[in-house]
């Protein structure tokens, strides 16, 4: 895990069989989705017999965002 300007970046990789696909079952497809509602995104290289990685790349809050619960604009 590092921060890579204005991002988080997670690397995650095995040594294993391969072939992961998030389009044959719900893990790394639910992965994706809980990356997106953080405008995230996941990329996948899992080539047959070469292991697999992954990598989250995760914005980071500028500070310009309203934050929940911040009544400051509302009037």
């Amino acid at each position: 895990m590092r921060e890579r300007g204005e991002a988080l970046e997670v690397l995650v990789a095995d040594d294993g069989c391969g072939g992961a696909d998030a389009s044959k079952g719900t893990g790394l497809h639910g992965l994706e989705e809980r990356l997106r509602v953080l405008d995230g995104t996941l990329k996948i290289e899992s080539k047959s017999g070469k292991g697999t990685r992954l990598l989250a790349h995760i914005p980071l809050p500028t500070g310009e965002e309203e934050q929940p619960g911040d009544d400051a604009n509302q009037e």
